[in-house]
């Protein structure tokens, strides 16, 4: 089992520059394993090949959920009953490939004993944790305690939801997992060594997308042979166009349907309590047209909606 190693960086650039040379970090395992619904392997791997950390501005929900980080913690805390720490922005726990930045530390008598993962969300991304944190969010929690070694207690996850509630969880140390994520990690990191990019994900096109855009910004005017994927990639792209054609000309009539049968009403109701709307919208300051234009847009609600 490879060594805890505890450093704390002295600013961001260096901290920044660790995080591409470790290894796979806490947030960044579920991507590593293909199970992320933010990151693929693909733009993991040019996340770690990227030569510097590119400086951009911090979106705005990142930037408010760090200011939040603190007073979820607080109200974690007494919630609970705990007493924790703040181990300061630029710590960082490694264990072989792995590494780990922990929100919070959870203190048993002035001691660190375990973690605290801190997640500021939103009401309506609530369904996607009915059955518990998201895979991501617990694999992340997985990797806090394993690179710091603090495994005899579970992990605390803390959801705040639109700054109203906090809800918390405990995700239990898993030797089991840590085996499986250790394969995955020593895996995707022969990609990163060998700097040979992983295969793009069916699953993850968009995010594939984004990081093939990363990787090769620039074209060198040369030519080269195409495998037969890319000959079959290329069929069934042709076959797709043709189909998606057809598709949207059918989906426009069939919109067309309801749309006349509704006429100038705003509701339209079905037997089972689903409805359509087909409201006006107009738009005129937002793109700054001299004269407003109006559209209206229709739109299916299924049956547990309230009308709106």
């Amino acid at each position: 089992m490879p060594n805890i190693v505890h450093q704390t960086l002295g600013d961001r650039s260096s901290w920044l520059a660790a995080r591409r040379a470790l290894g796979v970090g806490a947030s960044e395992l579920a991507a590593a394993m293909g199970k992320s619904p933010f990151q693929s392997r693909l733009g993991l791997y040019e996340s770690k090949i990227r030569e510097e950390e590119t400086e951009k501005e911090e979106p705005t929900f990142l930037r408010m959920g760090r200011r939040f980080e603190a007073a979820i913690a607080d109200e974690t805390a007494y919630k609970l009953g705990l007493e924790v720490e703040d181990p300061g922005d630029y710590s960082i726990w490694s264990r072989g490939l792995r590494f780990a930045t922990p929100d919070r530390l959870v203190l048993s008598n002035g001691r660190p004993s375990g973690v605290l993962e801190i997640k500021s969300t939103e009401f309506f991304h609530k369904h996607l944790w009915d059955e518990g944190p998201p895979f991501h969010v617990r694999a992340q929690a997985q990797q806090q305690m394993y690179c710091t070694g603090l495994t005899q207690q579970p992990a605390i996850i803390a959801a705040c939801w639109s700054m109203q509630r906090v809800d918390t969880y405990e995700e239990p140390y898993s030797e089991e997992f840590a085996s499986l994520a250790d394969a995955y990690v020593d895996s995707f990191w022969l990609y990163v060594s060998s700097r040979t990019p992983p295969a793009v994900d069916p699953e993850a096109p968009e995010q594939d997308a984004r990081a093939i855009k990363a990787l090769w910004p620039k074209n060198t005017g040369e030519t080269i042979a195409l495998s037969e994927a890319a000959a079959e990639a290329h069929t069934e792209l042709a076959a797709l166009k043709g189909w998606i054609k057809t598709a949207q000309k059918r989906e426009t009539y069939l919109k067309n349907i309801v749309r006349a049968e509704m006429g100038e009403n705003t509701f339209g109701e079905f037997a089972d309590g689903g409805y359509y709307t087909h409201k006006a919208i107009v738009y005129a300051e937002k793109m700054k047209l001299q004269k407003a234009r109006v559209t209206r847009t229709l739109l299916y609600h299924p049956p547990k909606e309230t009308k709106k």
